[in-house]
């Protein structure tokens, strides 16, 4: 409708006046406005809640928060978009104690880069309960990493260690270089340690006790970059990585099956 209809209308109605016409106006501007959407509606409520608080304070409240509420909140508006920057990522990687890869330079990126990285770290640990709770009531509790010969992405401790046993091998040759590595991981008494081997030179080993927080983090570093290249695996050299679990789901044999089943009990247990 027009403006001259309206102004029409209103004085066959109330008779010439500006206050009937501009409360009609009013009322018709009202009704043309759409209401926001659900997702519209949660941002509007984050800009509120978070709207008068200090940048430090907001920037302290997103690092302790879960992804989710981080891309809710950091989407919200310009001013929270700009606090989501490197350094914001940064700062939550190492607040989670996960590793940054560089390389990402969206908001985009970081959040699937952190997801990635936060994923494969619950993972890590839901391996270790996996193997603690399957042998709990045996005597020994045990796993082998095992690496292929070829290109293969080594952490720095087992890089080293790597190069330590070559020495103590007193071999340089191909042979050794680029023999599988066995890496024999256990727990006694609370205490995991491990034993790095060669095949074909079983007799030199390096044996080393290990945090379960370092642990941890040598798990990510394969499941990150070398779950290719590397398996983990029972005493029967049952694969014990979820990734491998899943693609060979109905051919899996009763042991692996076990073993999906309790990853997902697991995951069902922290996604409550």
């Amino acid at each position: 409708m027009t403006y001259d209809a309206i102004k029409k209308s209103v004085s066959e109605k109330h008779g010439h006046g500006v206050g009937p016409l501009r409360d009609e106006l009013d009322r018709l501007s009202s009704q043309s406005k759409p209401l926001p959407s659900p997702r519209q509606s949660k941002q509007l409520d984050i800009v509120s809640q978070y709207q008068h608080l200090p940048d430090d304070i907001m920037f302290e409240t997103l690092l302790k928060s879960d992804l989710k509420t981080i891309v809710s909140t950091c989407t919200a508006s310009k001013a929270t978009q700009l606090l989501c920057n490197k350094q914001f990522w940064e700062r939550k990687f190492k607040y989670d104690d996960l590793p940054f890869i560089d390389g990402s330079k969206t908001f985009q990126d970081f959040a699937k880069q952190y997801h990635l990285v936060y994923t494969k770290k619950q993972e890590a640990i839901m391996l270790l309960d996996v193997v603690r709770y399957y042998n709990q009531d045996q005597d020994l509790t045990q796993f082998d990493i095992i690496y292929k010969p070829g290109p293969r992405h080594l952490s720095n401790l087992f890089d080293a260690l790597l190069e330590k046993l070559i020495m103590k091998v007193n071999d340089d040759s191909i042979l050794a270089k680029n023999a599988y590595i066995y890496i024999s991981v256990s727990l006694h008494k609370n205490q995991w340690k491990y034993i790095m081997n060669l095949r074909n030179f079983d007799i030199y080993s390096i044996e080393h006790i290990i945090s379960q927080e370092d642990l941890i983090q040598q798990l990510l570093e394969i499941l990150l970059y070398d779950s290719q290249n590397c398996n983990i695996v029972d005493v029967g050299e049952n694969t014990l990585m979820y990734h491998r679990l899943v693609k060979t789901a109905k051919r899996n044999k009763p042991i692996q099956r076990a073993y999906l089943m309790a990853y997902r009990i697991l995951m069902d247990y922290k996604n409550k």
